[in-house]
C-alpha cells in the first residue's frame, strides 16, 4: 500500500477530472498499482473491472504481450512520426491503406488524430477547407466575441452555435465525407 504522503501530494498537486473535488478531498485517491486483461488493481490489491477500457485507450486490454513487443519495437525504431507538412511513416501508410481496403464503399482516405480536440479542429478545418473548395461563402468564420467559428455551425452568428455544433458536424461531414472518412483510433500499447 501507498504512504500517506503520496496521497496527500494527490490532493496538494493533482486535478481529476469527472470527480466531485469534494468527495475526493474526503476520501482521497486510489492509485492504481497494475494491470492486466480488462482488469485493473489497486494498491491495496483490489480488483477492478475497467469497463472503461483506460478511457478508450486500451480497448485490447492491459498487458498483452504481443501489443507490448510492437509497441517496444516501433518506439525503438520511431516513437513518433506526424503526417503535418507531407510528412508520414511506414506504419501509418500501412495501416490508412489496409483501413482503406476494409472500409465499405468509396471511403478511402484515412485521418489520424491523437485525441478527441485534436480530432474536433481537425474536422473543423477539413470542412472548412472542403466548402472553401467547393466556392461556397459558408466557410468565412463568424466573429462570436473570442471566439471564432465557421458560419455553417451557425448561420444568425447567434451564441448558441456551439451547442448545436455536434449535430451540425454529423451532418456537414455526411456531405463531406462521399470519398473521405476520418479515424481516431486508440494509441497502440496504450
Amino acid at each position: 500500500m501507498y504512504s500517506n504522503s503520496l496521497i496527500e501530494l494527490d490532493r496538494a498537486h493533482l486535478i481529476h477530472p469527472v470527480a466531485s473535488y469534494r468527495g475526493h478531498e474526503k476520501l482521497g485517491v486510489r492509485v492504481l498499482a497494475s494491470a492486466k486483461g480488462a482488469t485493473v488493481t489497486d494498491a491495496s490489491g483490489k480488483q477492478l473491472i475497467d469497463g472503461f477500457a483506460g478511457l478508450w485507450c486500451v480497448n485490447a486490454g492491459y498487458g498483452h504481450e504481443t501489443i507490448v513487443e510492437a509497441a517496444a519495437k516501433q518506439m525503438r525504431e520511431l516513437s513518433y512520426a506526424t503526417a503535418y507538412f507531407g510528412l508520414g511513416s511506414e506504419p501509418a501508410i500501412r495501416l490508412a491503406s489496409e483501413l482503406a481496403e476494409r472500409a465499405p464503399g468509396n471511403l478511402n482516405h484515412v485521418y489520424f488524430t491523437l485525441g478527441g480536440s485534436d480530432a474536433v479542429d481537425s474536422t473543423i478545418r477539413f470542412i472548412r477547407y472542403y466548402w472553401i473548395a467547393r466556392g461556397r461563402a459558408a466557410a468565412r468564420p463568424v466573429h462570436l466575441g473570442r471566439a471564432r467559428l465557421p458560419r455553417f455551425l451557425d448561420r444568425r452568428g447567434g451564441p448558441d452555435g456551439a451547442a448545436r455544433l455536434p449535430h451540425r458536424l454529423r451532418h456537414t461531414l455526411r456531405l463531406a465525407a462521399q470519398n473521405s472518412v476520418a479515424l481516431r483510433l486508440p494509441q497502440s500499447g496504450g
